[in-house]
């Protein structure tokens, strides 16, 4: 079976959820469809050539995102197509609104696929799925295989300061990312990445270390913290036990 994946965001959604996908749902094929795009200026986390990368499979989000697949399906999709499922995975990034934007996800494939003149009837199961408030949460959500594993003489500590800021492991999509009136605090750059630094002297890339860490995760684990991780998750999941060949 095919799965045509729409999949916003930087590096890390880019370069690791296909094969993430496909490390768990062998009997698909896993197939991005979001173009590369390239977001101007350097970023001093990563090194150059692990930069020109970052660039190259940066993609788009938000608003951004959805103008990209309704144009994708509309000018490929009797080309290249059809898929037997498509799934999209964006950033939540503290949209106060998940599940609305969940359907509007649906609503753009559809409308993408009607514009590409496949009849309603013919449309493929579409599962849209959000990263509360940003992917790093899966990686909490497993923490013994994420940064315990990866941070063994630190993670105990760097665990207690992140509980400290809000970004607890039991549960961390409940991460509050707007505390207050006009103030946005992203989960990644102002809590973890501090916190790594702070507590374990160490320079967290989300370019480079968050895919790696990504593809340790047991999606079991994870699914029993992170409830937006688990619907869209069981989804796949069953669609592929339907389907198997």
């Amino acid at each position: 079976m095919v799965v045509w994946v729409y999949a916003g965001g930087g590096y890390a959604e880019a370069s690791s959820i296909v094969p993430l996908l496909q490390q768990h749902f062998t009997e698909a094929s896993f197939q991005r469809r979001t173009p590369a795009f390239r977001k101007p200026g350097p970023r001093p986390d990563v090194t150059a050539s692990t930069e020109r990368v970052a660039r190259r499979y940066a993609g788009n989000t938000g608003k951004d995102l959805l103008n990209e697949i309704k144009g994708d399906l509309t000018r490929f999709w009797q080309a290249n197509g059809p898929a037997d499922l498509i799934l999209v995975l964006d950033d939540s990034d503290c949209d106060p609104d998940p599940d609305g934007r969940l359907g509007t996800f649906e609503q753009t494939v559809r409308e993408g696929l009607t514009d590409a003149g496949c009849a309603t009837e013919n449309h493929p199961p579409i599962i849209p799925a959000l990263a509360i408030p940003e992917l790093e949460t899966w990686l909490l959500g497993d923490w013994e295989q994420t940064f315990a594993r990866e941070f063994p003489n630190c993670h105990r500590r760097l665990q207690q300061a992140l509980s400290a800021k809000g970004l607890r492991t039991a549960d961390p999509e409940s991460f509050n990312c707007r505390p207050s009136a006009g103030e946005y605090i992203k989960l990644s750059e102002d809590v973890l990445l501090p916190a790594l630094a702070q507590e374990c002297e160490v320079r967290f890339s989300k370019a480079t270390d968050t895919p790696k860490l990504l593809l340790r995760i047991r999606p079991e684990e994870v699914k029993k913290r992170c409830p937006y991780f688990r619907k869209y998750w069981v989804s796949l999941e069953n669609y592929c036990r339907i389907n198997k060949k």
